[in-house]
């Protein structure tokens, strides 16, 4: 778990990057995301860690991306994933420079997965979900608990 001065410098971070990055989209955003500007701040840990990031607009999803193995080290995983939910979630055109003040982010950092013995192991609001089944699968962040009726 994460303190709460770290998750504030999170989000923090995560709003400058975005700032930066829509301010000059081919420049100072990309370059931090691809590791050419150290970020000058400190974490408790900054260990590679799974990351997605939601954007939301106006009570409206505008992006959500993130990936089950981390790029490199936290930091740098959250510029680049802050970027991508920003610019490349193919559902939703690019996020405006003039949207991000009134966009609500919402950083998941996930911790390793375990396997529930059964749907009643599951902590809604807590646990996020990975399903499998056949050649499919899904993932299920904590946040979605909100729009699902059952865990069954």
């Amino acid at each position: 778990m994460r303190s709460p001065a770290d998750r504030k410098r999170i989000l923090d971070f995560v709003r400058a990057v975005l700032e930066d990055f829509l301010s000059a989209p081919d420049a100072r955003g990309s370059r931090m995301a691809a590791g050419g500007r150290r970020p000058d701040i400190l974490l408790d840990d900054n260990s590679p860690a799974p990351v997605f990031i939601t954007l939301t607009a106006n009570g409206r999803l505008r992006g959500c991306v993130g990936s089950l193995a981390p790029e490199s080290d936290l930091l740098l995983t959250l510029a680049g994933t802050a970027i991508r939910s920003a610019s490349r979630d193919r559902r939703f055109p690019p996020l405006l420079p003039g949207e991000l003040a009134g966009t609500r982010i919402e950083v998941s950092i996930l911790s390793p997965m375990e396997k529930a013995a059964d749907a009643s192991a599951i902590r809604e609001k807590t646990h996020g979900v990975f399903l499998r089944r056949g050649g499919s699968s899904g993932l299920f962040l904590p946040q979605v608990w909100r729009q699902i009726r059952s865990k069954e």
